[in-house]
């Protein structure tokens, strides 16, 4: 440095990292700039190699204050520079001058400030006697590529790391780790199966639909091949560098998962080389054909030294087969998981059913009429018949409740009738569609309300007389109360038989909320893989189509005309509703229903005898390509 060097004071100022000279280090600058410092990868000024602690001096200026303050110039002889990025870098030990091993070279990763337009060339700084620093091209630009560790490199589709990041929170996992968007990526593998569920509204019974195997998604770039090739194996390989990191996401991008194997084949080749392979393979009429062709003009050689290359060829074709049987066994595992949930929620679903029947039996059959003596028309008794009349129950708030439970208690025949509502407020029908209570004229029942919200309970309790004449009305204002507490208040239950005993419901009712909130959180998620097998699978145009997916998931209830079958015909639908509704609606009904109460969807549930639809994971491009399929027809 000059001894007047006006930029002395205000040049911006360096770090300074130990390092060991004994092992391989990776450090990184305050402002991103990446150092990957092998072993033995400095001299002293006798050209030994430095072992013990080493300490790097490293400055990355970066805004026009750092290189106006710094002395910085944009230009190389009468040519002026766009530069990208710049840093100063230099060596010691113990105070003396280090200087690199050109054999065993030090790699550096900058970040590129602005965009990367051109050929971005690599040029040397030299200090003038006015202190400014000017810029010269290096003449001999080593070609070789440099390896880094595979962890770095981003082998992923386009933004598909992004849409995990979007999905997030996903099962216990609060934030998109690296080792969860990998793992995300690879189960796609063999994701061929689906789970699906949805409520009959008759009943809130639930109701499962599974085991409805669709076609795999493999198509394009699979992800066994991109798991396989990132494994330790390849290190210090071609497949490892920067270099082919951008030539994987243009394989993407052309849908040809053989191309990678191209460059798996060849790593004794150099990449150029494999560059002009890929090209020709590709054809002069594809989309990426010219973007290998520039790769290729670019002469890069392969990693200086490279290992067993041919015997890492081999190496991936037995690993892919390995890894393909490892990806299959753990979805077969999941697979298993959720069978052995769906055996134990359909057996709950049955068992209630059977109560229910045993009620209804219970409450309509054995109480009708009574004998007085058995043997040949010796006489009978004969009672009034049972009257119908129509009840109704408000519960105040009962939208701000997780669940809200009504029971009408005929204590004179021992009878227990439960009601359910579509909102939590008003209960009007029993299980099975029935608006009626079958009860004598004049008689007294109670109506028990138990609600829940988180671990909170809520009970209410009111007398009626059934009357034919004028409907029963009921509004309930919940109190808070406790387990204990509502034990207490149901102690007359103690005497009823097993099918009409509030507390043997209830517990059936948790239950229910129990797989239904783990149908919807499946149901989420299985959203939630969808949008992740778009983003993965983005070549596979097979799943874009909308006749199949119209076949396979909509035709048994929906006709694509104006006719209606269990559902409204869909013809003209888009001319009805927007795009963004429909889309909803298809995702799931039950949310605009109940949750959102879209009127749209309220009227076309009521319009269909409360016909609640399946939910249905497809993805937002899926219920595009049915509609644009529909609207293709002219109907």
């Amino acid at each position: 440095m000059a001894v007047d060097d006006p930029f002395s004071e205000s040049t911006i100022k360096s770090e300074f990292i130990k390092i060991s000279a004994d092992k391989d280090t990776i450090i990184e600058g305050k402002n991103g700039t990446v150092i990957q410092i092998p072993k033995g990868a400095f001299k002293d000024s006798d050209g030994n190699i430095i072992e013990g602690e080493v300490v790097i001096e490293l400055a990355e200026p970066e805004t026009f204050n750092d290189f106006l303050l710094s002395g910085i110039s944009a230009q190389s002889g009468e040519k002026l520079l766009d530069l990208k990025g710049t840093f100063f870098i230099n060596a010691t030990q113990s105070g003396k001058q280090l200087f690199p091993n050109q054999n065993n070279p030090i790699y550096i990763e900058k970040p590129i400030i602005g965009k990367s337009d051109g050929d971005i060339r690599i040029f040397s700084g030299e200090k003038r006697e006015d202190g400014q620093i000017v810029w010269k091209e290096t003449t001999t630009v080593e070609k070789y590529l440099i390896p880094i560790d595979l962890v770095l490199l981003d082998f992923l589709p386009q933004d598909f790391e992004r849409e995990v990041e979007n999905g997030m929170p996903f099962r216990n996992h609060q934030s998109a780790t690296k080792a969860l968007v990998d793992s995300l990526y690879y189960s796609l593998e063999n994701k061929n199966f689906r789970d699906s569920a949805y409520f009959s509204d008759e009943s809130e019974i639930f109701i499962t639909i599974y085991d409805k195997d669709s076609v795999g998604y493999i198509c394009g770039i699979r992800p066994a091949t991109i798991k396989t090739i990132k494994s330790e194996k390849f290190n210090k390989t071609t497949i490892a560098t920067r270099a082919f990191e951008a030539r994987l996401k243009e394989i993407f991008k052309s849908c040809d998962n053989s191309l990678i194997q191209l460059y798996v084949d060849n790593l004794d080749k150099n990449l150029w080389e494999i560059d002009e392979m890929v090209a020709e393979k590709l054809g002069e009429g594809h989309d990426q054909h010219a973007v290998f062709k520039k790769f290729s003009d670019e002469k890069l050689t392969k990693v200086k030294n490279s290992k067993s290359a041919i015997e890492l060829s081999h190496y991936y074709r037995n690993k892919l087969e390995n890894v393909q049987k490892q990806l299959k066994k753990l979805n077969e595992s999941a697979k298993e998981d959720l069978r052995q949930k769906r055996e134990i929620a359909e057996k709950k679903r049955q068992e209630y059913h059977d109560l229910l029947r045993k009620r209804e039996k219970y409450r309509l059959e054995k109480f009708g009429f009574k004998i007085s003596s058995f043997g040949w028309k010796s006489g009978a008794i004969y009672i009034e018949d049972l009257e119908k009349f129509i009840l109704e129950i408000t519960v105040n708030h009962g939208d701000t409740y997780d669940r809200v439970h009504t029971y009408i208690v005929n204590n004179h025949i021992n009878s227990l009738f439960s009601m359910t509502s579509k909102n939590n407020i008003l209960f009007n029908r029993g299980h099975y569609m029935d608006k009626h209570l079958l009860m004598w004229k004049e008689s007294n029942a109670d109506a028990i309300v138990i609600a829940y919200k988180a671990d909170e309970i809520f009970f209410g309790k009111q007398e009626f007389t059934a009357s034919t004449e004028v409907p029963a009305l009921l509004t309930f204002d919940l109190s808070p109360t406790s387990k204990l507490g509502l034990k207490y208040k149901l102690r007359g239950d103690f005497w009823r038989k097993h099918e009409n005993d509030i507390k043997v419901d209830l517990k059936f009712q948790a239950e229910f909320a129990k797989e239904r909130e783990r149908q919807n959180k499946l149901f989420n998620e299985y959203l939630f893989i969808s949008k992740l097998k778009e983003k993965a699978f983005a070549c596979c145009e097979h799943e874009l189509d909308g006749k199949m997916l119209f076949m396979k998931n909509c035709s048994s209830c929906h006709e694509p005309t104006h006719i209606k079958k269990i559902g409204p015909g869909l013809a003209g639908a888009t001319s009805k509703h927007e795009l963004a509704w429909l889309i909803a609606f298809t995702q799931s009904s039950r949310k605009l229903i109940y949750e959102e109460k879209d009127p749209d969807a309220v009227r076309i549930f009521e319009a269909y005898n409360g016909a609640l639809m399946p939910e249905f994971p497809l993805s937002e491009k899926q219920v595009i390509a049915v509609f644009d399929y529909i609207d293709g027809l002219g109907i």
